[in-house]
C-alpha cells in the first residue's frame, strides 16, 4: 500500500482517481475479456448442500404497500428466534468489467442487498438490521480466511468482508457476536473455493482502498444524537394500491431503454420521493443503525403538473444546511406549488435540463428520456475524517438502499428505473456550485417508462428449479 498518512488519505485519493472526467474515464480494460469472465457464484466442493424451499409463493398475499408500515408479529415463533446473514464482496466481480472504479460499485452492491434483505424479512412481518461489527469478526463468522479451504485459488477471487445482518420475527434483536465468533473459530469447516476465473487483471489501488477501508475493533462513535426533523414527519397521505409485494420484488429489474415521450404524474413522482425519505422503524431504513448522510439533486424533465428543472429533496434538516450554504448561490429553494408539506423537495432553477442530465452520465440517452433522473450526493469529506475510513463504505451501502427503493418504488407505479454508475463526478458537482469534497455525488439513478427489449427474454423468477 502507498505510503499514506493515514487510511482516510488512501480514501479521498482513491475517490478522486477513480473520477469519470468529461475529457478521461477512470482506469479500466476498456473493453469486455469475455474470456476471463468470472464465475457468478462461489461454491465450495466438499461442503455439504442444504436446498432452501421456495416459500414465496405462500406470500403472494402481501401487500407492498404494507411493507412500509410498521407490523406486528404475524408468526408464532420462539422467544429469540433469529438467524444472521452475513455478506461478503468479491471485487474481481466488478474489476473485470469496471476496473478501478470497481471498488465503488462493490459497495453499491452491498447496500442493494441490505435492502433485498431487509423487504424479504418485512413480507414474513420480520425485521432486518446491519450490526455494528469489525471486519474481522465477519471474517470469522464467514470463514473468509481459511487457508484449506482457498488455497490455490488466486487473490483476486478471495471474499471480502461486507455486513452482518441480524433477521428476525421481534424488533431490538442482539447477539453476543464475540461469544459466537469464538463458537465458530471452535469449530470445523468443510469444502474448498471454486476458482472464479482462468486469469486475471490486477488493479492495486483497488487493495489498496480495501485495506484502507478495514474496519477494526474499535468502540463505534456515538450517533449524532441531533433529531433528524425529516425522518420522524408522518408520510403524505397518497394513493396506495394493492399490489403483490412478491410480484413487484421479483419483476424488478434495470430497464435498457425509456420512452422519452412518456410522462409521471405529479401525485406518482411525489409518491416516490415520499419513499426514499428515511424513517425510523419503515423499511428499509431501519436496517441501517445511522443517521441518513445522503441528499438527491433532482432533474426533473416529464412529470406532468411541475415545473421542468433542477431540484434538492433534502432527505435530512441539519446537514442539508450546510449542503445549502454550498451550493450555487443563484438557486432558487422554492418549494413547489401543491408539493406534501412533509417532502422537503425545492425548485433550484427551471428549465430543460434533459440533455445536461445525459452529457453528466456519460452521455447515456437513458438519464435525459425518463420522467426524471437524480443524483445522490453525500456528506463526504468530514463525515469520514470523523468516523474513520470504514465510513466510506457506507456512504456508498446507503446509496445502495437508496437505489434499491427507487427500483421498487418505480416498478409498482408501473415504471422502470436504472442504478447509473458511469456519471462525471465533478461535471454533476460544478452544475450545483459544489466546490471540494464536503459533499460528493455517490450514485445516479433514472426512472422512466421502459421500453421493451424484442431482443431479450425473461422468465419468472425461479423458472429452472422444480417448484413443485
Amino acid at each position: 500500500m502507498p505510503a499514506w498518512e493515514n487510511p482516510v488519505d488512501a480514501v479521498l485519493e482513491y475517490h478522486s482517481r477513480t473520477k469519470h472526467h468529461l475529457h478521461r474515464f477512470a482506469a479500466s480494460l476498456g473493453y469486455l475479456d469475455w474470456a476471463s469472465q468470472p464465475d457468478p457464484f462461489r461454491s465450495f466442493d466438499g461442503a455439504q448442500k442444504t436446498p432452501l424451499p421456495l416459500s414465496a409463493v405462500r406470500l403472494a398475499a402481501v401487500c407492498y404497500a404494507n411493507l412500509y408500515q410498521p407490523w406486528t408479529v404475524r408468526l408464532i415463533c420462539a422467544e429469540g428466534q433469529f438467524f444472521l446473514l452475513g455478506l461478503s464482496s468479491i471485487h474481481w466481480r466488478e474489476a473485470w468489467k469496471y476496473g478501478e472504479r470497481a471498488f465503488r460499485y462493490c459497495q453499491h452492491d452491498m447496500g442493494h442487498a441490505i435492502a433485498s434483505v431487509r423487504y424479504a424479512a418485512g413480507t414474513l412481518g420480520w425485521t432486518a438490521k446491519l450490526l455494528d461489527v469489525s471486519d474481522a469478526a465477519i471474517v470469522d463468522l464467514l470463514g473468509l480466511d481459511r487457508g484449506e479451504a482457498f488455497s490455490g485459488v488466486p487473490e483476486q477471487d478471495r471474499e471480502h468482508p461486507g455486513a452482518l445482518l441480524i433477521i428476525g420475527p421481534q424488533k431490538g434483536l442482539s447477539v453476543d457476536v464475540e461469544l459466537l465468533r469464538r463458537t465458530v473459530n471452535g469449530g470445523s469447516w468443510s469444502g474448498h473455493a471454486n476458482v472464479l476465473s482462468p486469469h486475471h487483471v490486477s488493479w492495486p489501488l483497488i487493495d489498496d482502498v480495501a485495506q484502507a477501508t478495514w474496519r477494526d475493533d474499535v468502540p463505534t462513535p456515538a450517533n449524532d444524537p441531533a433529531v433528524n426533523a425529516w425522518s420522524i414527519e408522518e408520510p403524505a397521505a397518497l394513493a396506495e394500491d394493492q399490489s403483490s409485494a412478491i410480484t413487484i420484488i421479483q419483476k424488478r429489474r434495470s430497464a435498457v431503454a425509456l420512452d422519452d415521450s412518456a410522462s409521471m404524474s405529479v401525485q406518482t413522482f411525489y409518491q416516490i420521493l415520499d419513499r426514499i425519505l428515511p424513517r425510523p422503524h419503515v423499511t428499509p431504513w431501519d436496517a441501517l443503525p445511522w443517521l441518513p448522510h445522503l441528499h438527491c439533486g433532482i432533474f426533473v424533465h416529464r412529470v406532468n403538473g411541475l415545473t421542468p428543472g433542477l431540484y434538492l429533496l433534502e432527505r435530512t434538516e441539519l446537514p442539508s444546511q450546510k449542503l445549502r450554504s454550498l451550493l450555487s448561490a443563484e438557486f432558487l429553494f422554492e418549494r413547489p406549488p401543491g408539493c406534501p408539506k412533509n417532502l422537503p423537495l425545492f425548485q433550484l432553477v427551471a428549465g430543460d435540463f434533459r440533455a445536461k442530465a445525459q452529457s453528466i452520465s456519460c452521455h447515456q440517452k437513458i438519464a435525459g428520456a425518463g420522467a426524471f433522473s437524480l443524483g445522490m450526493i453525500a456528506e463526504f469529506e468530514e463525515s469520514i475524517r470523523s468516523k474513520g475510513a470504514w465510513w466510506y463504505r457506507r456512504l456508498f451501502w446507503e446509496a445502495g438502499v437508496l437505489g434499491h427503493v427507487l427500483y421498487l418504488e418505480a416498478k409498482a407505479a408501473g415504471f422502470g428505473g436504472t442504478g447509473i454508475g458511469c456519471y462525471f463526478d465533478d461535471a454533476f458537482h460544478n452544475l450545483l456550485g459544489l466546490q471540494g469534497n464536503q459533499f460528493q455525488s455517490l450514485y445516479h439513478f433514472t426512472v422512466g417508462s421502459p421500453i421493451e427489449d424484442t431482443r431479450l427474454t425473461t422468465f419468472p423468477a425461479y423458472a429452472h428449479l422444480d417448484q413443485g
